[in-house]
């Protein structure tokens, strides 16, 4: 108790240093994924706690996209593909929401995924015309997980295969570049004891599966998402597990065996891999931005930016973080020892603009708020994302850095004394 009195006071003061202007959609608003279009290098994606931000040139310029326009609210986060031609599939609770006009229009895709909970998506790297999307159902109904497929782009979807056991929670899906007819999905399994890792091999494009454990760390692992498949090799699979701590673990048998690669001191956001398989990049708000090969998995620590995503796009590494580090979207030329800034959040230029846009009305009318929350200016004021000493209006340099080293500090305290908790309960 009285831990939990010192953190509201805590919080209660942060609020105070730094005003509502910090805080979008209820959540601290930062991006935590980036998906770049397999047919065109610069449409890019950046999911946020407060919608989609998108951009049509190479991560230049950046509109929002609300989540209403989407098809959902609240705190999800849903998971984003985009496919040939830059269709856009996006994994929600309410179900797949599918833009075929580069996130001008939405709609639900109908049949078997209306109102299903969509918890992973990959599009097919062989096929990027063709994608997967994982349902979760309800296992109390004994109705368990299963794959829907698409080979048009996303306008029709179609059951892949039969449901999956409903005593496993399925996380992640994952497709081999070198092998189209593997597929791994990652879970976990409860019970009365601590929870189990569950690992699914297929090698038919899912029609059946093989069951492999991966055992979790009853204190700090909940459950293991699959980060990557190896471009080049489809029985190497890079897993990370998640929970108040994580560690990257690597199977080069299709799930037979995994060993430890990186033991984070932290939870574990950012992964990323060269196009050729060669380099792998690790990144989380405590660990920062690591880079091993391949070969080896020793692990060099190349910058302190807490990383909450990583990506590639050709040579170029990407890092997701938050105003603290200096960025919302950084991009770095020299393995993530130095990024470039490409967003802030009070250069996003606001609501996507689009012929016949049925979004455009939704989002515009919660913009003025949302551009407030941001500190962004008006849209003919945007400075460009190289303009880091560019102050949002109605909030100075040092009123903004403050903002966001408070809210760094709740942050920091919330993670402590939670970790605290949990350890103390055990």
């Amino acid at each position: 108790m009285r831990r939990a009195r010192v953190l509201v006071w805590v919080a209660s003061l942060v609020f105070a240093l730094a005003g509502s202007s910090a805080w979008a959609n209820g959540r601290f608003p930062m991006a935590d994924q980036l998906v770049v279009s397999p047919s065109d290098a610069s449409f890019m994606v950046l999911r946020a706690t407060f919608g989609l931000l998108i951009s049509k040139d190479g991560g230049a310029t950046w509109d929002w996209v609300c989540e209403q326009a989407i098809g959902y609210g609240g705190t999800q986060d849903p998971a984003i593909g985009v496919l040939e031609r830059s269709a856009i599939i996006a994994g929600t609770f309410e179900g797949l929401s599918v833009s075929q006009d580069l996130a001008c229009n939405w709609a639900f895709a109908p049949d078997g995924l209306a109102n299903q909970f969509v918890v992973d998506v990959v599009v097919r790297p062989d096929a990027p015309h063709s994608a997967l999307a994982l349902v979760q159902r309800e296992a109390v109904l004994d109705r368990g997980a299963r794959l829907f497929g698409t080979t048009d782009g996303g306008r029709t979807w179609a059951p892949v295969g039969s449901a999956l056991d409903p005593t496993i929670e399925i996380e992640t899906v994952e497709v081999a570049a070198s092998d189209p007819t593997r597929v791994y999905l990652s879970g976990s399994r409860g019970g009365e004891g601590p929870r189990q890792g569950v690992f699914l091999t297929s090698n038919d494009k899912g029609a059946t599966w093989i069951e492999h454990a991966i055992d979790l760390d009853p204190m700090s692992e909940r459950a293991p998402f699959i980060a990557a498949v190896d471009p080049m090799r489809a029985d190497r699979v890079y897993v990370r597990t998640h929970g108040v701590a994580s560690r990257l673990l690597v199977t080069d048998d299709g799930g037979e065996s995994f060993d430890t690669a990186y033991a984070a001191v932290g939870q574990l956001r950012g992964f990323a891999l060269s196009q050729d398989g060669s380099k792998v990049y690790i990144g989380g708000p405590l660990d920062g931005v690591l880079l091993a090969p391949a070969a080896t998995l020793v692990f060099e620590k190349k910058s302190s930016v807490g990383a909450r995503c990583l990506g590639i796009s050709g040579t170029t590494l990407h890092a997701c973080a938050d105003e603290t580090s200096g960025f919302v979207l950084g991009a770095s030329e020299d393995d993530g020892a130095t990024f470039t800034a490409k967003l802030h959040l009070w250069t996003v230029r606001g609501p996507l603009g689009c012929p016949a846009s049925t979004s455009a009305a939704q989002c515009g009318d919660i913009w003025p708020a949302v551009r407030d929350t941001l500190g962004a200016g008006p849209d003919s004021e945007v400075p460009s994302p190289g303009e880091s000493d560019a102050a949002p209006t109605g909030c100075s340099q040092k009123g903004r850095e403050a903002s966001w080293d408070a809210a760094a500090l709740v942050l920091a305290v919330w993670t402590v004394m939670l970790t605290r908790r949990k350890r103390a309960v055990r």
